[in-house]
């Protein structure tokens, strides 16, 4: 019998890690945000739709998927990056897209190595070597419906893998800020500061569940406007974050328990 529940350690933490690895995805969206004050082709970010999150270009989109693992899940095979590890996910969401949005994939794991191993995948979609090969071993992992159709998923897909673990993701964020802040026209003082800021917007639009809307009573009366904000606000550009920025030097930012500044 416990007399004190605090004094009797839990059997697992499952909770705290969800919501760990949930806020690894946020503070890699949140860095993808930066690029709306670094490149004018960036026209929004929109958090949790369809992948975790989707990069709205000039030129188009870029469907992100981030997946991470503990170090006690070891490296990521050609089959479990398929499938666990998200590529499945994103080639389904591509196949269904026009026009065809570029894809990516952001993990701290490792891939493992080989001739017919992970590694190769990503090597290959870096490259454009060896793409029909390739295609052939994860065609039917995938779920596509030939060699060629992988082909064409493999040439417009990244891998970015081996990324800081969660613990050490926001020490190296910090880290490159550093470099960053004169091309973001923010001051050294400032930068930890305003990267808060943008963190809680995307912590705030990647919470916004645009399903509720479309289940609301007045979406069901025919108001599409609710459905249609209920999407805005999941939705990152450069005005917002003017304004998110704008609060955080005023004093009344929102706050958010997404990392450890």
């Amino acid at each position: 019998m416990v007399n004190d529940i605090l004094s009797a350690e839990p059997p697992d933490d499952a909770g705290s890690e969800t919501l760990a690895r949930y806020s690894y995805q946020v503070q890699l969206a949140a860095v993808a945000c930066l690029s709306l004050f670094l490149d004018d082709s960036v026209e929004s970010i929109v958090c949790e739709w369809a992948e975790d999150y989707v990069v709205i270009r000039s030129s188009g989109s870029e469907l992100v998927s981030v997946k991470h693992l503990e170090p006690s899940q070891g490296s990521w095979s050609i089959a479990t990056i398929c499938t666990s590890g998200g590529l499945r996910h994103l080639f389904e969401w591509w196949k269904e897209t026009e026009p065809k949005p570029l894809c990516r994939l952001q993990t701290n794991g490792g891939l493992k190595t080989g001739p017919n191993e992970a590694k190769t995948v990503a090597q290959a979609c870096k490259t454009g070597a060896d793409l029909e090969r390739i295609a052939e071993l994860v065609v039917g992992r995938i779920g596509a419906s030939s060699t060629s159709e992988a082909t064409q998923f493999l040439k417009m897909l990244t891998i970015e893998d081996e990324l800081p673990k969660r613990d050490d993701l926001m020490p190296r964020v910090h880290s490159d800020l550093d470099s960053l802040v004169s091309r973001l026209g923010w001051s050294n003082d400032d930068a930890k500061r305003y990267f808060k800021a943008v963190l809680d917007e995307v912590w705030e639009a990647s919470s916004s569940d645009v399903r509720a809307a479309g289940r609301s009573l007045s979406y069901a009366n025919g108001d599409v406007t609710a459905y249609a904000r209920a999407r805005a606000r999941k939705t990152i550009n450069r005005e917002r974050l003017d304004a998110a920025l704008a609060r955080s030097t005023q004093g009344w930012g929102r706050s958010k328990l997404v990392t450890k500044l």
